[in-house]
């Protein structure tokens, strides 16, 4: 049996989930396949862990949007 599964963008590092344009806090569920990128702030952070220069975050945050 084939069960049709709703696909979710998770957040790798806090597990947000989007759902639009808002990332939220949501429990896991089996229902639910996960694609796994991540949201702003994380994207954000392991930039900046990368050593990224600033202009270069705030260019792949404007095209990550």
């Amino acid at each position: 049996m084939v069960k049709n599964l709703k696909i979710a963008i998770q957040c790798c590092e806090c597990h947000r989930v989007k759902d639009g344009a808002v990332w939220h806090e949501e429990p896991h569920r089996d229902d639910v396949a996960y694609s796994h990128g991540y949201c702003p702030t994380c994207m954000r952070n392991a930039l900046i862990r990368f050593g990224l220069e600033s202009n270069m975050v705030n260019q792949a945050l404007a095209m990550a949007q």
